[in-house]
């Protein structure tokens, strides 16, 4: 399979038309419902984005369709999992990796929504807090649609 070929690149040697194909095969993974596969892909396109800074950098799409993809699997752990890749390597390396977006940050929720584990309602309240609090990143009516959407699915949760 060519995933096998990109992820046995020995790191720092990916050239564009290599890193092109991940890119590449990022997006099919998620398209094929493979959350799995994208995420190893992305992680080892974040790998080339360290080693050669220069020459690579990554694009916000690729992670909001990651995190979308994990969110489609009702995996919010994973999902938040990328969504921290994606913070911590904007912080390391700001000008090859993007910052999170109102999709991201609404990809995040939308994972929290569809998720049966406890601290599901929690979170999306932290993340719905987190970006009314932001500076660059404010909710819209989808992400207040998320929310609503999160709470309407537990009514029996809240004694409704």
């Amino acid at each position: 399979r060519m995933t096998n070929a990109i992820i046995d690149i020995r790191p720092g040697e990916m050239n564009l038309e290599q890193f092109g194909e991940a890119k590449y095969l990022v997006s099919e993974n998620c398209k094929k419902e493979r959350p799995e596969d994208a995420n190893r892909m992305l992680e080892r396109m974040i790998t080339e984005c360290r080693l050669q800074p220069r020459k690579l950098s990554l694009y916000r799409s690729l992670f909001n369709i990651v995190i979308s993809a994990w969110a489609n699997a009702k995996k919010s752990e994973q999902a938040e999992q990328v969504f921290a890749q994606m913070l911590h390597c904007h912080a390391e390396l700001p000008n090859v990796c993007p910052a999170p977006d109102r999709y991201s940050y609404n990809a995040l929720l939308k994972a929290w929504a569809s998720s049966r584990s406890s601290i599901a309602i929690e979170r999306v309240m932290e993340i719905l807090n987190e970006m009314e609090e932001s500076d660059s990143v404010q909710p819209d009516a989808y992400t207040y649609n998320i929310v609503m959407g999160a709470y309407a699915a537990r009514v029996g949760d809240y004694g409704a």
